[in-house]
């Protein structure tokens, strides 16, 4: 119903990538999924640190009804060929017409073009 890949590397566990049916929606499969990483992680080191994304996961109040404590995380990125962060958000203006266009497909095609467009975003 709901699964998710969690990475750990010395005092800290990033839950990388998660997602569920739309059932699991329903019975809130994916806080359930999260609570028992976070329950994982203290059983597994109770100084474990919790990384998360944030922005992206909405998590945040979750996390802190369950005694997290929120730390601000920094990235390093090398820009090989560019002067500065290529904004790939979707609410970046640049991607409008390209996302309504895109809701607008059959599924199917997305799934084909998909992999093949995305490299070019950035």
């Amino acid at each position: 119903m709901a699964s998710v890949l969690n990475f750990y590397f010395r005092d800290e566990v990033l839950p990388y990538y998660g997602g569920g049916t739309q059932r699991a929606r329903a019975v809130a499969a994916n806080d359930f999924m999260y609570w028992q990483v976070m329950e994982h992680a203290r059983e597994r080191d109770p100084d474990l640190r919790l990384r998360s994304q944030q922005a992206w996961y909405r998590c945040l109040r979750f996390q802190d009804l369950l005694g997290f404590e929120p730390e601000q995380l920094y990235y390093e990125y090398y820009l090989v060929k560019r002067g500065e962060m290529p904004n790939l958000s979707p609410t970046n203006p640049r991607f409008g017409k390209a996302i309504e266009l895109w809701r607008r497909m059959p599924l199917r095609l997305t799934q084909l073009v998909g992999p093949p467009v995305a490299r070019y975003l950035g």
